[in-house]
């Protein structure tokens, strides 16, 4: 008759994670709404950066940058930049959806970081994915204490 062997429980070995070199507040942009309703979206969202293949592009400036996360940085504070941000305020119809009107065929929706063309902007905002993301966006609202 054998004995069987009986091993001795580890604990599973520990892989060194990278930390966080950002604050919270570089990766996220509070968003107050007119009724006082907070969302906190993706910070390259509200900008308008979105990642196409190999490179970013900032859609509301139509600028090009590297994929390097400091030249990213950089034009989001650049003055042309914030200038052209005010120029695509949110449309106050899809105001609860953060959808910016790029133009006359293609509007931007903030809170999942898309271009959307004007014919399927209801089907998006309609979408499940949409509201998950929307429903992402009012949660960190809710949990986020300023320091």
């Amino acid at each position: 008759m054998s004995i069987p062997v009986i091993a001795a429980l580890r604990q599973p070995k520990q892989v060194n994670k990278p930390k966080k070199s950002k604050k919270f507040d570089d990766d996220y942009v509070i968003i107050t709404m007119k009724d006082n309703k907070k969302l906190v979206v993706n910070s390259d969202g509200y900008h308008g950066i979105v990642r196409m293949e190999e490179k970013f592009v900032c859609v509301l400036c139509n600028y090009e940058i590297n994929l390097d996360e400091k030249l990213k940085a950089d034009h989001k504070v650049k003055k042309t930049h914030l200038k052209t941000l005010t120029l695509f305020p949110h449309v106050e119809s899809f105001r609860d959806n953060l959808i910016r009107q790029l133009n006359k065929n293609g509007c931007y929706c903030t809170i999942c970081n898309v271009m959307v063309s004007t014919h399927y902007l209801m089907c998006h905002v309609d979408g499940e994915l949409h509201k998950q993301e929307l429903e992402k966006a009012v949660i960190r609202a809710n949990t986020y204490k300023p320091k």
